[in-house]
């Protein structure tokens, strides 16, 4: 086969010139003067040699051109990231921790095999209270218990019901001492909680990020926390939350300095949704105490006791291969010491902005190095005092370790407890080379959301919320468009209810479920639109209607098959199957619910039929029909009432 495009791999400056005068005969047969020294030889040559530089630069961009084409996509480098992981204790009867202990930050973890070095990422209060207990307990009083499937392995359980609504709780309930004896004295300890999730179930992980950008919003905490004793109830304030509000693998650190030391050794620890509840019902395997949240990081010191010579525009190197630095990490912090005492420097992202007094320096990431001021952009380094640089260093993927290794920490004699999910999020440093890689691939797989079908299909593939039901509405259809927009997009969707029947004044489609899956499609939208997520307006339907059963057929099982054929007809949701579904802003019609009573095999005739509300309450279909607008039909509000016909109809 002719292969149309040219290699540019092999092509050079002579080729290019002899491909163009090859042409010559074929596009300009008059001219036959084709010596070098020819004034269209010369423009040929100029041509060639212009197309030789711009096939060249092609595959040889600088390094400050690839880093702006990929920060286009969102991509900027970064320094390699830290591994990330759970140590869970072994079972209380081995604790070799005694009647408790505090850990402290950032104290060094070692592995039962050679690692990178591994640290907690917060000062640990290891209780020596035992959990007893653990119940579920709904808003509306239902408890279930969960004492015996906690910590197995297999499907976990609803730690806040099927809903995970205001009010849902998960209730822990503690025998012992919570506080070691020396408690007291470390007041930034934390009980740590390990959450685990099953596999295939909640958000992953994740292997870290591919590539920096900008510091993503905290996310909002979906629960508050208590602990109860006797009647006194103290709050517990949520120092980090790495499950996301249980919806991955994580630790719960709960801050416990609003509790007494002379707490009794019979209490509850609580955790309750918040106002909205959580995006979707969180499930899990397992909730333990003292699981420690370990991170493949280790700070270094780099000291210069003999300080800078302070000449202008210093440059100093560091030398510090896996040298951290993100918009989440922290970069490089230098110190100098004056005989008044540490003076701190300040980081600045441009030294050409400061001015001649300003205590600032300079990172500069691609060459791990650092550079002060010249006196008039920055100040000068002060000469000859003594100078401190701390920085944090990782191994990247090296530490991305197996499951089931042992685990010891300091101060605690023997192991202390094994990691049960391999440590993972470690990612090499992201330099120019694999920024490009990365856009390029982001060129191919992003995809935005541009027609009414490409928001339905992201809707409907967010994961772990239960959408199975999601409708764009079309412009002359949006209920209360904001007046200050001009392109609004809305989608209607809805939530699986798990089998569970419909409930007057009871939306499954809670503010946080909806805000959470705007949040996830909103990056995807074009510029210039905006995204709406809204849930349908629903309006109770109870259906009470008598029907007579034909002489020769028998009428007891026709009010079940009444009661089936009015649950498939308002279905919103669709099954397994693929059953239809009502349709938005349909309005219901009682002759209809008749005709199709009158069809089921064995009935007579449909003597009366009656919709109503909630509770016989009488039926007002909303006129005119919102967009959005469906019937949630109450089926065990419903009543069937089957009689023996007295008449010979015929068949």
């Amino acid at each position: 086969m002719n292969q149309l495009l040219p290699d540019l791999v092999k092509t050079d400056f002579d080729q290019l010139v002899a491909l163009g005068r090859a042409l010559l005969p074929r596009l300009a047969p008059s001219w036959t003067d084709h010596n070098l020294h020819d004034p269209g030889i010369m423009l040929i040559e100029l041509l060639a040699w212009t197309a030789d530089a711009q096939i060249y630069s092609l595959a040889r961009m600088r390094h400050d051109e690839r880093e702006a084409y990929a920060a286009l996509l969102g991509l900027v480098p970064r320094g390699p990231a830290g591994a990330t992981g759970l140590v869970w204790p072994n079972p209380p009867g081995a604790a070799p921790w005694g009647a408790g202990a505090i850990l402290s930050a950032h104290a060094a973890v070692t592995a039962g095999q050679p690692l990178p070095v591994f640290r907690l990422t917060h000062s640990i209060e290891c209780t020596a209270a035992r959990l007893v207990s653990v119940t579920t307990q709904l808003h509306d009083g239902t408890t279930a218990e969960r004492t015996l499937i906690n910590g197995r392995s297999g499907a976990g359980f609803l730690p806040f019901g099927v809903r995970a609504s205001t009010g849902d709780r998960l209730i822990l309930d503690f025998s012992g001492a919570l506080h070691a004896p020396d408690a007291g004295a470390t007041s930034d300890a934390c009980l740590a909680f390990g959450v685990r999730v099953p596999a295939g179930v909640g958000r992953s992980a994740g292997a870290g990020p591919v590539a920096d950008g900008p510091p993503a919003a905290a996310a909002r905490q979906r629960f508050d926390a208590w602990l109860v004793d006797s009647v006194v109830r103290y709050p517990l304030t949520v120092v980090d939350d790495s499950t996301d509000g249980f919806q991955r693998t994580g630790a719960i650190l709960l801050d416990t300095g609003a509790v007494p030391e002379t707490l009794g050794t019979s209490y509850t620890i609580i955790f309750e949704c918040r106002d909205g509840g959580f995006p979707g019902a969180p499930r899990i395997s397992a909730i333990l105490p003292n699981v420690l949240p370990i991170e493949q990081i280790e700070d270094k010191t780099l000291s210069f006791p003999s300080g800078l010579s302070g000449a202008p525009d210093l440059t100093l190197p560091l030398n510090a291969p896996g040298l951290m630095f993100s918009t989440q990490a922290p970069a490089p912090t230098v110190t100098f010491t004056t005989p008044q005492g540490d003076e701190p420097w300040s980081l600045a992202d441009d030294l050409s902005e400061c001015g001649p007094n300003d205590k600032v320096f300079a990172f500069d990431a691609t060459n791990s190095s650092l550079r002060f001021g010249n006196g008039i952009n920055g100040r000068l380094p002060p000469p000859w005092l003594p100078l401190t640089i701390h920085y944090s260093v990782s191994s990247g993927a090296t530490g991305n370790a197996p499951p089931g290794l042992t685990w010891s920490v300091p101060d605690i004699a023997g192991i202390y407890g094994k990691n049960l999910d391999p440590t993972a999020g470690g990612v090499d440093a992201v330099g120019s080379s694999e920024l490009q890689r990365l856009a390029r691939q982001r060129c191919r797989e992003a995809h935005a959301v541009v027609t009414s079908a490409d928001a339905i299909d992201a809707a409907l593939g967010v994961a772990n919320l239960d959408v199975v039901r999601a409708e764009a509405l079309g412009p002359g259809a949006n209920p209360t468009p904001p007046a200050d927009l001009q392109v609004v997009r809305t989608l209607v969707v809805l939530r699986d209810r798990h089998g569970a029947a419909e409930s007057a004044g009871v939306v499954p489609e809670s503010p946080a479920w909806l805000g959470e899956i705007q949040r996830q499609l909103l990056p995807r939208i074009l510029l210039g639109e905006r995204l709406r997520v809204i849930a349908p307006v629903y309006t109770p339907l109870a259906v009470v209607a008598m029907i007579e059963a034909r002489r020769d057929y028998d009428p007891a099982p026709l009010a079940s098959a009444a009661t089936a054929l009015l649950a498939a007809r308002f279905r919103i949701v669709t099954n397994a199957s693929g059953a239809p579904v009502w349709p938005l802003s349909r309005a219901v019609d009682t002759r209809d619910i008749q005709a199709r009573l009158r069809a089921l095999p064995g009935v007579a005739r449909v003597r009366s039929c009656a919709l109503y509300g909630a509770n016989r309450s009488p039926w007002a279909q909303p006129s005119p029909l919102p967009a959005h607008w469906l019937p949630q039909l109450l089926i065990d509000q419903c009543e069937i009432v089957v009689v023996r016909s007295t008449t010979e109809y015929p068949s």
